[in-house]
């Protein structure tokens, strides 16, 4: 799709059922090169070789109202700041990366600066005081690992994709929270509303949402991560 410009092109022109859209590769609009790229639902980032981020298709708006006068430009970006990221992820509405001292959010929900802030067009360091050494962006939430492996999330807890009680519909954690259960991860993945990691142990643990089946063990959402069987 490129009704929201996510393909980072004029040139994607295609009909189909929900808009303007390009069935083959199309070529980014920019002579920039990158080493990294990620694509959340309605934007797309990537890292150029010094880490400076650059993004297109969903963008905020005026600092005032973000959420109520959004930008959508296939227009490659670079975020302000001038911050060298060493790594990033997208999220559903919002995006993380880490630098070598901090982690930073953008974007609207789940950017982990507290109550206060929910929402920014500029990177902001996520609370809490945590070196991370990856983060990892879903829906309405992300994720991040400490260089031991623990992992912490924030942003909203509708299915217990923060990975702790309570969960609900109406649950939102402002800041980092400890994923409950105290295993150590070497990875994690991030999807809409569940994350899955790889232990230590080399085993795949899974919590969020499991109504269609996501965390490999039956179809019930989890808060606590659960051993997907025979892995």
């Amino acid at each position: 799709m490129n009704d929201l410009g996510q393909l980072g092109t004029t040139a994607a022109n295609e009909s189909c059922p929900r808009g303007p859209c390009s069935r083959v590769p199309v070529r980014v609009q920019t002579e920039r090169t990158f080493r990294a790229l990620t694509a959340g639902i309605y934007h797309t980032c990537a890292l150029d070789p010094g880490g400076i981020a650059f993004c297109w298709g969903f963008q905020l708006g005026t600092p005032e109202k973000l959420h109520l006068h959004p930008r959508f430009s296939p227009g490659v970006t670079a975020m302000p700041g001038g911050l060298a990221f060493l790594q990033i992820s997208a999220g559903g509405w919002h995006t993380c990366g880490t630098t070598r001292t901090a982690s930073y959010c953008w974007g609207i929900d789940a950017i982990g600066a507290g109550p206060t802030q929910l929402e920014s067009d500029v990177p902001v360091t996520v609370g809490g005081g945590h070196r991370f050494k990856a983060v990892y962006s879903g829906g309405s939430t992300s994720c991040g690992l400490e260089k031991d492996g623990a992992a912490y999330c924030w942003g909203s807890n509708t299915d217990g994709e923060v990975g702790t009680e309570p969960a609900g519909s109406t649950v939102r954690y402002d800041l980092p929270v400890a994923v409950s259960g105290g295993l150590r991860f070497t990875e994690l993945a991030a999807g809409e509303s569940s994350y899955c990691g790889i232990t230590i142990t080399e085993a795949v643990a899974c919590w969020g949402q499991g109504t269609s089946g996501q965390l490999g063990s039956g179809h019930e959402d989890s808060s606590r991560p659960i051993m997907v069987p025979g892995l």
